[in-house]
């Protein structure tokens, strides 16, 4: 691959034709300075790098074009038969990467290095924001992806500069100091989630579960949001909340205050008289996090009655105990305890008018909720059994904003539904055979990224030439007939080394272990043994 500088100015007073090219994205040459496929291009104006495009394209003389003869003419460009055009990928310089170099006007082939490497770095750089870029509108499209490859390739680390982009709506930076800095803030954000899976992971583990509790003696269980479900709730609370207006969200937020100032008088009488009559037969007598515990005089169990329902049956204006049992929209729970419900809504609602004035006063009109997106990024996705794992939420991820039953009721409901705020990012070795546990169901769910091994970041001599070395056992007859190369090949991860000793350890503890463990799987059929030495040797040898 050759470096060219392109001029868009060819003589004193002549027009630039920069915009033309780029709007045509080809990019122009003469027979005596022929540019190759694969070659790069750096278009300038003056002294300015304004793009860098690669050709994609053999030279094409501009004459049997007769369609360019006119723009051609206009911009007082030679419209002769030594006057080529190419087919060309654009990318266009922002002005902090637009760099100076001094030469004569035209074409000619960079010879600096200084200019070789800035215009290979940006043209990396500009690569990786369109693949960046392409992702994440698929992502957006879609919803949820997985990025597949062999190991080594940076799919985690790719799929967290998806999520930073996603979460932030910028890209993560370049400078390695100031990407640390960006991951921790990613990690810390209260938008974001990282789980791994493994072959023993269940969907107690990631959605929901069981917890036991002892309260005066009595075993009790509860349901706990796991990390999956805990994000669905949040990011399906942000989603509501940002298509209310101010006014929705002003009385939204009273009737939470009234309702945790009730919960304070409840807590206050149950200090004082021990229990909080709700009829003539039963009454509350402790509270947990997230509900009134109630039993009555004669009953062995005690009841949860959610605060979630409260809220609920309120902003319903439910009217009575019938119309609560005839609405569909409250569990089964709270219809056959409809009567010590309804009559727990009216203590509410009778504290609320005594309450309501003062409370108005002291909370502020709240500004307009902004929609955030959530990401969860799952590593080695595929190693965990996912139609047990993701239960219901199979049909959940495809019909976005669609409620489904859980295995558990959790606040007073067993229903689950996955917001258009949240996005499913996986990661999957595609070199594990455990990866015939994604099933068709979920395969059509997701859409799948490959993540491939880069030749083009390691820049060490040495370690190049190694993983030049490595790779050609996938290439020449020693891989077994029914795999792929591109999904066992090693990436380049492995082979990024700034010194000897570094290349060495990495090959010795990382690398041959992977070929040897190729070899015992059938991968690399028994022949490639021999090679694997000869590399074995060949490294170790220099030091």
């Amino acid at each position: 691959m050759n470096i060219h500088k392109l001029g868009c100015n060819w003589g004193s007073g002549k027009k630039d034709f920069y915009e033309f090219i780029r709007n045509k994205k080809f990019a122009i040459g003469v027979d005596k300075k022929r540019y190759s496929k694969g070659d790069l291009v750096v278009i300038f104006n003056g002294y300015k790098a304004r793009a860098i495009v690669k050709i994609i394209s053999a030279p094409q003389q501009v004459i049997k074009h007769p369609e360019l003869e006119n723009d051609f003419e206009t911009y007082e460009i030679d419209f002769e038969n030594w006057v080529e055009i190419y087919d060309a990928i654009w990318y266009e310089l922002d002005e902090e990467e637009s760099f100076d170099y001094e030469t004569r006007t035209g074409i000619v082939q960079i010879r600096k290095s200084k200019i070789i490497n800035t215009a290979i770095k940006l043209y990396k750089r500009k690569l990786q924001e369109k693949k960046m870029k392409e992702a994440t509108q698929l992502l957006e499209y879609k919803k949820q992806i997985i990025l597949q490859g062999p190991p080594g390739t940076g799919k985690t680390y790719t799929a967290q500069e998806l999520a930073y982009q996603i979460i932030f709506n910028k890209p993560i930076s370049q400078d390695p100091d100031k990407r640390k800095d960006d991951l921790k803030e990613l990690g810390k954000s209260e938008y974001f989630e990282l789980v791994q899976f493994h072959p023993s992971y269940t969907y107690e583990d990631f959605v929901r579960g069981i917890s036991v509790e002892t309260l005066d003696g009595q075993i009790s269980y509860k349901t706990n949001n796991r990390v999956f479900g805990d994000l669905i709730e949040k990011a399906t609370r942000n989603y509501e909340k940002s298509r209310k207006n101010t006014a929705e969200l002003h009385q939204e937020n009273l009737l939470e205050d009234d309702l945790q100032s009730y919960i304070d008088h409840v807590t206050d009488e149950l200090e004082e008289m021990g229990k909080y009559p709700i009829s003539d037969k039963a009454y509350i007598e402790s509270i947990d996090e997230e509900a009134f515990l109630y039993t009555g005089e004669v009953w062995s169990h005690k009841f949860r009655f959610p605060f979630a329902e409260i809220i609920r049956m309120e902003e319903s204006e439910v009217e009575n105990r019938k119309d609560l049992k005839n609405r569909e929209i409250f569990p089964g729970k709270v219809v056959q305890h409809a009567t010590y419900f309804f009559n727990v809504l009216t203590k509410f609602r009778e504290f609320r008018k005594q309450n309501t004035l003062e409370a108005s006063a002291e909370v502020d009109r709240p500004e307009k909720v902004e929609e955030k997106k959530y990401v969860l990024i799952i590593d080695e996705i595929n190693r965990a059994n996912l139609p047990s794992v993701l239960g219901e939420l199979i049909y959940a991820l495809e019909y976005r904003g669609t409620p489904v039953d859980g295995m558990y009721e959790y606040k007073g409901s067993r229903s689950l539904t996955v917001p258009p705020n949240l996005y499913i990012i996986g990661t999957m070795n595609t070199a594990d055979r455990s990866v015939g546990h994604i099933d068709y169901a979920i395969r059509r769910r997701f859409a799948f990224i490959d993540v491939l091994p880069k030749e083009e970041v390691i820049t060490n001599a040495d370690a190049k030439k190694l993983f030049k070395e490595v790779t050609s056992l996938f290439l020449n007859g020693t891989l077994a007939s029914d795999f792929n190369s591109k999904d066992v090949q090693l990436g380049h991860s492995y082979f990024l080394a700034d010194s000897k000793e570094e290349l060495q350890n990495k090959f010795q503890y990382e690398v041959l272990p992977i070929l040897n463990e190729y070899v015992n799987d059938g991968i690399l059929l028994k022949k490639a043994e021999d090679k694997i030495k000869e590399i074995k040797e060949d490294v170790l040898r220099q030091n």
